[in-house]
C-alpha cells in the first residue's frame, strides 16, 4: 500500500489533475515515490487546497515549528520565490525527509539552517538552530557541543 492512502483503494489515475501532478513531480524519479503514490498525494493536496497552493500563513498554522525555523523550511521549499507552495514544491521536500538517504536528509537540514545560503554553517547558524529547537538556554553549557 502506498503512502498516505490508509485503507482506501486508490485507482489509477485518480483525476486528470492528480495524473498531471504525478508526472510533473516524479520527473526522473527524484521523489522516490511511484506515480500512483504521487497521484494519491496530489489528489489529497488538491482536495484540501482548492486554490492549488499553500500560503506562508497556512503553512505556519499547520506546523509546530518555531516561527523562524518555519520560515526557513518554507523558504527552502518555495523554489520559485512566489510566497506560495505548490504541490510539487512540497512533494520534493516531503520526499527528501520521508524517503531520502541520510545524506539527502542531512543536506536538507543543512540548507534550512544555512541562513544566508552561502553553503557554510556559521557558529551563529548553529547557535540559532539550537535556540529554535530548544537545545540552548540562557546558561553556558546547556547546548550540545558541536
Amino acid at each position: 500500500m502506498g503512502c498516505c492512502q490508509g485503507s482506501r483503494q486508490v485507482s489509477w489515475p485518480r483525476s486528470p489533475k492528480a495524473d498531471q501532478e504525478a508526472r510533473k513531480v516524479n520527473i526522473d524519479g527524484h521523489t522516490r515515490y511511484d506515480p500512483r503514490e504521487i497521484a494519491a498525494l496530489a489528489e489529497r493536496f488538491h482536495e484540501e487546497r482548492k486554490e492549488g497552493f499553500v500560503s506562508k500563513a497556512s503553512f505556519a498554522r499547520s506546523t509546530s515549528l518555531d516561527a523562524s525555523l518555519c520560515e526557513a523550511v518554507f523558504k527552502h521549499a518555495d523554489v520559485d520565490d512566489s510566497g506560495q507552495l505548490t504541490f510539487a514544491e512540497l512533494a520534493f521536500d516531503y520526499a527528501t525527509m520521508s524517503r531520502g538517504t541520510p545524506e539527502e536528509r542531512l543536506g536538507f537540514i543543512f540548507d534550512v539552517l544555512d541562513s544566508d545560503g552561502d553553503g557554510v554553517l556559521t557558529k551563529k547558524d548553529i547557535v540559532d538552530a539550537g535556540k529554535r529547537l530548544g537545545l540552548a538556554g540562557g546558561r553556558r553549557g546547556t547546548m550540545m557541543t558541536i
